[in-house]
């Protein structure tokens, strides 16, 4: 499994719950609708909680001041999956209706992406 993890920030004229609502409605459904065209295995969203207990879990550990707005997480049964599901004809045309969707609720100047093979310890 390869995986992408994206760091996503609001546009800055919306309000958190805006972006929420835009994100988890809208961009979810279409997330849902050109998976198979982007050889999508899973989807999750991760949006950012208002109050997470505190400044830190801990010594040594404070919680990031990153001010994202959510995280996403992305999985692919394969590097060359990923790189297909984005570089097939159909594929380009889905990453083109997503990245379009995009544009209307998020930053896409501050957008992280992150390729990660996850290592499951438990």
């Amino acid at each position: 499994m390869v995986k992408l993890v994206i760091l996503l920030w609001r546009r800055p004229d919306m309000t958190q719950e805006q972006f929420n609502a835009r994100w988890r409605g809208e961009h979810a459904r279409l997330v849902n609708e050109l998976k198979d065209k982007i050889r999508m295995r899973h989807y999750v969203q991760n949006h950012i909680a208002p109050d997470a207990g505190g400044s830190s879990f801990g010594p040594g550990r404070a919680l990031a001041a990153t001010g994202c707005d959510g995280v996403v997480e992305g999985w692919w049964d394969s590097l060359e999956d990923l790189h297909e599901g984005f570089n097939s004809p159909e594929g380009m045309a889905a990453s083109s209706l997503l990245l379009e969707d995009e544009r209307a609720f998020m930053d896409m100047s501050k957008t992280i992406v992150l390729p990660v093979q996850e290592q499951r310890i438990f």
